[in-house]
């Protein structure tokens, strides 16, 4: 039997949230239980985080909630060191505005396998760059939502 593979853009993978970074002016926003995943953070190579330098508080939380990312969802540096840094959260997490997470459609998709065809594809995230007049690279969220992926149709697959 034959795979059905598709085309789809990363949207319809899932919702894609751009994380924020509280100001720093305002520690009470700081040092709690949830990290906040910036691309310092992400080694490459590795798969998951397994340390942040910074993480937020429970005020934080409440006042950040919307971009919290749950565990096991992929995340995609899309400013400065595009096309090198991605990783899976480990456990709910925040990341800052340089990445976009991916909450995958865990219905139609596999977040382990949506890793992988993000690592797979990170050439053509940074072929998006833009660059800005600093000349550091990014790649708007809508334009990262448009790249075209191609998968297994059926999760099954995906988990194999």
């Amino acid at each position: 039997m034959m795979t059905e593979i598709v085309e789809i853009k990363i949207s319809d993978l899932g919702e894609i949230i751009t994380g924020n970074t509280p100001p720093t002016s305002d520690r009470t926003l700081y040092d709690g239980d949830y990290p906040l995943i910036m691309p310092t953070d992400i080694i490459e190579g590795d798969k998951v985080i397994h340390y942040t330098e910074e993480t937020v508080s429970e005020k934080g939380f409440r006042k950040y909630k919307k971009s919290l990312i749950p565990a096991n969802m992929p995340c995609v540096v899309t400013i400065g060191s595009i096309g090198k840094k991605l990783c899976l959260t480990k456990v709910d997490s925040f990341t800052n505005q340089a990445i976009n997470a991916i909450i995958v459609d865990l219905d139609k998709y596999d977040p382990d396998f949506v890793f992988y065809l993000m690592k797979y594809n990170l050439p053509q995230v940074k072929n998006l760059s833009s660059g800005t007049a600093s000349g550091r690279e990014n790649v708007s969220k809508s334009s990262f939502g448009k790249i075209k992926v191609k998968l297994p149709k059926k999760l099954q697959t995906q988990k194999k």
